[in-house]
């Protein structure tokens, strides 16, 4: 007879199918109908199959436990959302640097909330970092999700009130708005406006070289060329 195989062990063929499953969207329609109340049942399907789960319960259990839907978007926003407020600077950081990773509807989601962390009257008093790493996210971010912060980022970069960490977070943040925003005039005024700041720009400028807008490669090269002047003064 065969040994039945343990829970653990178990769980870890789901965890590889699963990994499988997310890259190649395979069953998605079908299982997400399925009712969560499967979820129990885990222990009566391995009585049944000692030696291998059937692969269709494996994808069954695994889409319900993480499901491809508004919820489990809204899920993955309110958690990158709890890990931004962390008092760990280190997950607090790498939750600001992955909202890069959100999909598009995410990020809209997403950005109201970010926005009304930057006008939180008790962070401004405070001077909170929080605001600090709110600022990169939203950069991360990106256009055209994040457009909406443009007034307020401009704002933040020209207050007297603001840190100079700050100010210069703000400009980033809009840079990187600005130059993945489909409109290519904007991408073009961005190079151009970043050509008259400082060495801060050159990375992005460098960026920009690859746009698939010739008159904008030709606005960002123009930069760099103008922004080596400027060192060599």
């Amino acid at each position: 007879m065969a040994k039945t195989p343990k829970l653990t062990e178990h769980k870890f063929s789901i965890l590889r199918i699963s990994r499988f499953a997310k890259r190649t969207g395979r069953g998605t329609n079908k299982l997400n109908k399925i009712s969560h109340n499967a979820l129990p049942w885990y222990d009566y399907f391995i009585t049944f199959s000692p030696e291998r789960i059937n692969i269709a319960v494996c994808l069954a259990l695994v889409f319900l436990a993480s499901p491809f839907s508004g919820e489990n978007e809204i899920q993955r926003v309110d958690q990158l959302l709890q890990e931004l407020k962390s008092e760990n600077p280190e997950v607090s950081y790498r939750a600001a640097e992955a909202f890069s990773q959100l999909g598009s509807d995410e990020k809209k989601l997403v950005v109201p909330t970010l926005l009304g962390i930057l006008k939180d009257p008790k962070l401004i008093e405070h001077n909170s970092g929080l605001r600090f790493l709110t600022v990169r996210a939203i950069g991360n971010i990106g256009g055209p999700a994040a457009n909406s912060a443009v007034p307020i980022l401009k704002a933040i970069q020209a207050s007297r009130k603001e840190r100079s960490d700050m100010q210069a977070e703000a400009w980033v943040s809009l840079m990187k708005i600005y130059r993945t925003d489909p409109n290519p005039k904007v991408r073009l005024k961005a190079a151009e406006n970043m050509g008259r700041t400082g060495p801060w720009a050159i990375p992005f400028l460098k960026e920009m070289l690859k746009d698939h807008n010739e008159i904008v490669r030709k606005a960002a090269e123009e930069a760099l060329i103008r922004q080596h002047v400027q060192e060599s003064r």
